[in-house]
């Protein structure tokens, strides 16, 4: 069973701050980076109905993954900022706005960044435009694979998809 808990301090802009229990946490894919796997499987099925897409418990990511986003065509990159953004907040992630910024001047592509700190190291999310997934990195900017809205592991690291502004 999984466990998280979540305590509120006073916060210096947003009145709060959310500080993050991942002492539970294993190293199962999905729980490397996402501390509220709840709220994502909500989303995640929430999403399904509402596109009409029947699922049983055991094939809900796959459902979600290859009759929902794959099929979304020219919506693809509007659906994954969407979706994927939702997720990654309920996940208590912040969107990482100057680290976006510089890796679109170094590549001249479009990536949305978040980032949390899971016991006081930074890790990072980017959203992957092309095939709806996230591109998960630790705190060197290092790629550690492609992982889908669940966390699940889609892929293995590729060297060509560190964010090369934390490597100079």
């Amino acid at each position: 069973m999984f466990l998280i808990k979540i305590l509120i301090l006073s916060g210096e802009k947003s009145g709060i701050q959310i500080k993050i229990d991942w002492s539970n946490c294993n190293n199962d894919d999905a729980l490397k980076f996402l501390p509220n796997p709840s709220a994502t499987i909500k989303i995640i099925k929430r999403e399904l109905e509402k596109h009409k897409i029947q699922y049983d418990e055991k094939d809900l990511i796959n459902k979600f993954h290859f009759e929902l986003i794959r099929n979304k065509g020219s919506q693809l990159i509007a659906y994954t900022e969407t979706i994927g953004k939702e997720v990654l907040e309920q996940n208590f992630y912040s969107f990482d706005k100057d680290l976006t910024s510089e890796e679109f001047q170094l590549r001249t592509s479009k990536r949305k960044i978040f980032k949390i700190f899971k016991q006081g190291i930074c890790q990072y999310v980017s959203l992957d435009f092309e095939k709806g997934l996230f591109e998960f990195h630790n705190a060197k900017g290092e790629h550690l694979g492609e992982f889908r809205f669940d966390g699940s592991f889609n892929k293995k690291a590729e060297p060509s998809h560190d964010l090369i502004s934390l490597k100079k």
